[in-house]
């Protein structure tokens, strides 16, 4: 246990200081190691009892067989959740000064309904098969579970909970960032565990009746719980959505509260991007700034835009510095993925490289080509009704419009 708690420390430590980072660190190391030696330890105690030849004095005793089973199990309970106990909340106070959000004491708990439930499950395994080759044959066969796909269905593989947004009037947060994951959730996951812990107890103690039940109540809920949609995240822990603030009418820009730059400098750099699609119907009309990356949407109907909708970049956390390539990554939400499967890759690139202010061209060169002024020489010259009408035809998500000609001062005859 010693060992358990010297490799949670420095996994669960977040870099960044952030609860979110503290609760995946530290599922991530339980699930990836405490559990499967929480199971082999408690497989061995159980198969020690057992190898002990001592069960005929247990049924001449005047104590029942429950109390008798849980005394057991109690070393194999409680060594893991203190090792579990010791380095969870060492690792709390160390960032504990430095962390955003609220400290993720579901996690906590679901972890350690976990260690609980493996554990019983180990000993009565233990004490029903007592070889000695049995606890490390278990403990190998749950780290495969937890490693891979096999273990999800039993709430043995580890999620990640990502970082959730919440902002009034903003379209298409659930399907940029995920939907946040509800409060109750990770308590109903702890008590599954916990149950499942108590099934366990009561099989070794032959009490099938009461076992019965709580398995009939438990296994439609595991099942629930493994086919819902929220399996999408972490189900053991809810992460405190981060609030939004929005400025302007329309667009909007909405920075988020885990955004450190200043207000003025990184509203009037997107306000920038922003100008350039005044008019063109499609264009986004919300811009949204957080310090988290949005989900992919690279489907072709995402982009046939007929109502409002998201465009939405991530910067870096706690930094003064401007990201010198804000307006290129804007550009390539907004433009690459609309012209994604439907645009040529130079009807792309062009439209990328306009939408990106001038001055910044030579900066958020796209895909490491060498920004020239030609790239971009036929959306710029010409008329501005014309070219939002080009735009428009570029957004609505059909057939992918016809670059204009170039401008007789670019044509090759016209250097010749």
């Amino acid at each position: 246990m010693l060992a358990l708690a010297l490799l949670i420390l420095p996994r669960a430590h977040s870099q960044d200081g952030t609860w979110l980072d503290f609760g995946n660190g530290l599922g991530e190391t339980t699930f990836g190691f405490g559990l499967p030696l929480a199971t082999a330890f408690a497989c061995w105690l159980g198969g020690m009892d057992a190898r002990a030849g001592t069960g005929w004095l247990a049924d001449t005793a005047a104590r029942r067989a429950l109390p008798r089973i849980m005394d057991g199990m109690a070393p194999a309970v409680l060594w893991p959740l203190a090792g579990y106990a010791v380095a969870s909340l060492t690792s709390a106070a160390r960032i504990w000064r430095s962390n955003r959000g609220g400290f993720p004491l579901d996690a906590l708990a679901s972890n350690a309904g976990a260690l609980v439930a493996v554990a019983c499950v180990g000993y009565a395994l233990g004490r029903l098969a007592p070889l000695r080759a049995a606890a490390p044959l278990i403990g190998m066969a749950v780290l495969l579970l937890c490693a891979g796909g096999l273990g999800e269905p039993l709430g043995l593989t580890n999620g990640f909970a990502r970082q959730t947004y919440t902002g009034s009037g903003v379209p298409g947060l659930d399907a940029l960032y995920g939907a946040p994951i509800p409060e109750w959730l990770p308590w109903l996951v702890t008590a599954v565990f916990l149950a499942l812990a108590a099934a366990a107890v009561l099989l070794s103690a032959r009490r099938w009746i009461p076992a019965a039940l709580v398995l009939m109540l438990v296994i439609p809920i595991k099942l629930w719980l493994a086919a819902s949609a929220t399996l999408d995240g972490d189900q053991r822990m809810a992460a405190s959505p981060v609030k939004l603030a929005c400025f302007g009418s329309e667009p909007r820009i909405c920075v988020g509260a885990d955004v450190a730059w200043g207000d003025d400098q990184l509203l009037e750099r997107v306000w920038q991007v922003a100008q350039r699609l005044d008019g063109v119907r499609g264009a986004p009309t919300h811009y949204v700034i957080t310090t988290t990356e949005p989900v992919s949407v690279t489907s072709s109907q995402h982009w046939q835009r007929e109502q409002p909708w998201s465009a939405a970049v991530a910067v870096e956390q706690d930094t003064d510095r401007p990201d010198p390539l804000l307006e290129g990554e804007l550009a390539d939400e907004i433009i690459t993925d609309a012209g994604r499967d439907r645009c040529d890759w130079e009807i792309v690139r062009e439209a990328y490289t306009w939408l990106v202010p001038p001055e910044l061209r030579l900066v958020t060169s796209w895909w490491y080509s060498p920004y020239t002024p030609a790239r971009t020489a036929r959306l710029d010259a010409l008329p501005r009704h014309e070219r939002v009408a080009w735009l428009n035809a570029y957004f609505s998500g059909s057939r992918c419009p016809e670059l204009p000609p170039l401008p007789r001062s670019h044509r090759p005859e016209a250097a010749q």
